[in-house]
């Protein structure tokens, strides 16, 4: 994810910066909460 560039585009609308880092990194933590989980579904279907 270019987080530069998502930054850049949605202060032209706008937003504040620290507004859209902020769901940003909401959505960094989502990813990877996400990611493990399926890493562990992925783990658990060989025992």
């Amino acid at each position: 994810m270019d987080r530069d560039g998502i930054v850049d585009m949605l202060t032209g609308y706008d937003f504040t910066e620290s507004r859209v880092i902020s769901a940003l990194d909401k959505i960094d933590c989502a990813r990877s909460a996400n990611r493990a989980r399926r890493q562990q579904r992925s783990l658990d279907s060989w025992f």
